[in-house]
């Protein structure tokens, strides 16, 4: 994916796809970071993955990614996780 958008001209920071019946609805955004937010026909989010930069031990900075997944129906959170410490969780309807 970095490989990909390294690829994007310097003024591009995102990426931003669209369904091809629905134009004002976002399907795929993707940030230069690696960050992408995937949503539902409708425009509901439907997953994002961040990466965020957090403080080391030793003073240094990291990045972990967190990951929600949304149910369609409701809009609830469906899964979060992320690589740090904190873990996730799964929400069964």
């Amino acid at each position: 994916m970095h490989a990909f958008l390294n690829c994007l001209p310097g003024a591009l920071s995102f990426l931003v796809l669209r369904y091809p019946r629905c134009a004002q609805n976002r399907a795929v955004s993707v940030r230069r970071d690696g960050s992408v937010n995937s949503y539902w026909p409708n425009g509901d989010l439907a997953v994002t993955v961040d990466l965020v930069p957090v403080p080391g031990s030793n003073g240094s900075m990291h990045t972990i990614y967190r990951m929600f997944a949304m149910y369609r129906a409701t809009g609830n959170v469906a899964v979060s996780f992320e690589t740090g410490p904190s873990g996730g969780f799964v929400q069964v309807r």
